[in-house]
């Protein structure tokens, strides 16, 4: 089925939610990385579910949840990148581990903030890990890495305080990120019963939207490209929970270390 004629995907069941290849964008991928790079009809969009365990997930939400409690979003977002350490602070960004750092000096000696469970950070470095498997698995490439951000979002209902604040605007991840080839999402919470509205949609070239629906475990994989124009609408009430993970063909643009260094950073602070 082409991915043009499907209107809504909200089924729960169907572990493997697969659409065809759709054309890649002319502007895209001008630069050839063998082993990596789409093209021709080689774009695409792609949806598993089941991709996680209920377990996995709230173990992934409850990172997310911690480290978000030294920070928060003026407006309805708030972000955690695990390449960069930022965290959404008001308006601004913090550095959690600059935070943890300070924090952690206000304490006795012996003493930690154990605001995070190892386990957890285990569950987080696995399944990032996991994702990049499967990538290459369903893919049949290998020479790709994971790139910047790789982030938890959480989106609630509160009013934009900024324009970065307005994650409604349609948008190209290899535009708007630079670096992206290959996006994935990785849905945490569910809509409709975590969160109201918040559906991820994606503008096709006739004219028509493809929206997908954010159920939990659900991983969403689609090339970065201008062919997979993009929007989430608003979140009006409850918290949305995703994290997105991103990956490029230039080994110049790799994050892969600093994100296996970041997660370890934390485990100081964690039980």
């Amino acid at each position: 089925m082409e991915a043009s004629t499907l209107a809504f995907i909200d089924t729960k069941n169907t572990d493997n939610l697969t659409f065809a290849n759709i054309p890649c964008s002319k502007s895209d991928y001008k630069v050839r990385s063998e082993g990596c790079s789409p093209s021709g009809d080689g774009c695409f969009r792609r949806v598993w579910n089941n991709f996680t365990s209920e377990e996995e997930v709230e173990a992934l939400k409850r990172v997310a949840t911690s480290v978000m409690s030294f920070g928060g979003g003026a407006g309805g977002p708030t972000i955690f990148d695990l390449v960069s350490g930022a965290l959404s602070k008001g308006e601004n960004f913090v550095n959690i581990f600059k935070v943890l750092e300070i924090e952690s000096a206000k304490l006795g000696e012996g003493e930690s903030l154990e605001v995070l469970k190892k386990e957890d950070l285990e569950v987080l470095l696995k399944t990032i890990l996991r994702i990049k498997e499967f990538v290459s698995s369903e893919l049949g490439i290998t020479n790709f890495y994971f790139t910047n951000p790789l982030f938890f979002s959480r989106m609630d209902g509160r009013k934009a305080r900024t324009f970065h604040d307005e994650y409604w605007h349609p948008h190209v991840d290899s535009k708007q990120y630079g670096t992206f080839t290959y996006t994935t999402l990785l849905y945490l919470s569910e809509r409709e019963t975590d969160f109201k509205g918040g559906n991820f949609v994606f503008k096709n070239s006739d004219g028509s939207k493809l929206e997908v629906s954010p159920v939990p475990g659900r991983l969403v994989m689609f090339t970065s490209g201008a062919e997979n124009e993009h929007f989430v609408e608003p979140v009006t009430q409850g918290l949305r929970f995703a994290l997105t993970t991103a990956f490029t063909c230039s080994e110049a643009h790799s994050s892969e270390e600093a994100i296996i260094q970041n997660i370890k950073k934390l485990e100081p602070h964690a039980i």
